[in-house]
């Protein structure tokens, strides 16, 4: 082989081997690689790639003593793990040390934390029946994107940042959009005549997840109720009557950050305070599981997950209440 040649086909590699990782975990490794170095700096350690396991080990103990949630720890832990491995250096995580640290700050930081409060169909019914009396034009726009938003993650089992990643030209309409007759309702705002067909789900193409790094994409079916807010969404910020199945573009406008905040405006102004966005994907695979009779299986297909362990840690709440013998089998 020659070395130009040779040359093209490392390029190649580096090419597809970066798009493993999504922007936003990009991001994120690197500014955990940043923060380890200044601390490496602030400790005379030198070079981070120079620090031993006693260091590392000692950076997430110090972490997790100052208050750090487990999330952000084990996230710091994969930056410097993925800045190791891309140097050619062994994998700092199978190291005793750093294993016996993991796992006792696994330990400690999950009995405080606690899962996000699931979001289930009687939640949401609390979600849709929001009051806007009195509200500014500027809230009642992001409680509408909130709820529209929730809608859609409860269907379908998004996650917040592939719900932001939405774009119209994501969904299938079930219907020509003409057969949904609109009436306007005053203040520039349009309401339906009539609703989607119960019996006729639509569609959202997710196009990218955490367990899709490739980006080959999944159809997912949402209920009429939310296809209904996602018109509604669409004619009353951005769009034009009867133009909604035509257009292109983010469905939300924001990004992961913004698409939070205003979900929890949402759910503060529903009266659910202590639910997150997390919460309306754990409230859909239990209802999935206990409300439509899905079999495991077909749940972890749906919400799109490498295993069924992970599956299975969003249906504890709902066992540890309902049924204890399934939460000793949730368990793992």
């Amino acid at each position: 082989m020659t070395p130009e040649k040779q040359d093209q086909l490392e390029a190649l590699r580096r090419k597809y081997a970066r798009k493993r990782l999504s922007h936003h975990t990009v991001k994120n490794y690197r500014s955990a690689w940043k923060l380890y170095g200044a601390w490496c700096a602030e400790y005379g350690v030198g070079d981070p790639l120079d620090s031993t396991p006693e260091d590392i080990a000692g950076h997430l103990a110090e972490l997790a003593e100052g208050g750090a949630a487990r999330a952000t720890v084990l996230m710091r832990m994969s930056g410097i793990r993925h800045r190791f491995l891309a140097a050619g250096q062994p994998d700092p995580t199978q190291d005793g040390e750093v294993k016996a640290v993991l796992s006792g700050i696994r330990r400690s930081t999950g009995q405080t934390r606690g899962q996000s409060q699931p979001i289930r169909d009687d939640e949401l019914k609390k979600v849709f029946g929001i009051s806007f009396k009195g509200m500014q034009p500027q809230t009642v726009r992001a409680i509408k994107r909130g709820q529209t938003a929730l809608a859609v993650m409860y269907d379908g089992l998004l996650r917040v940042g592939e719900a932001a990643a939405l774009d119209w030209k994501h969904i299938k309409w079930p219907v020509p959009d003409w057969d949904v007759e609109i009436v306007p309702v005053g203040d520039g705002l349009y309401a339906p005549e009539c609703y989607w067909d119960e019996d006729t789900p639509g569609q959202v193409f997710i196009a990218r997840s955490k367990t899709d790094p490739f980006g080959k994409g999944v159809f997912r079916s949402i209920r009429p109720r939310t296809l209904n807010r996602l018109y509604l969404w669409g004619v009353n910020y951005g769009g034009q009557p009867h133009e909604v199945a035509e257009r292109d573009g983010s469905v939300f406008g924001v990004g992961p950050d913004r698409l939070q905040k205003s979900i929890r405006t949402t759910l503060n102004a529903a009266g659910l305070p202590k639910c997150t966005s997390h919460g309306a994907r754990i409230g859909g695979t239990i209802d999935a599981y206990v409300v439509h009779d899905m079999d495991l299986y077909k749940v972890q297909i749906l919400g799109r997950w490498a295993s069924a362990e992970m599956c299975m840690r969003y249906l504890k709440p709902w066992a540890k209440e309902h049924d204890p013998m399934k939460e000793v089998f949730f368990q793992g």
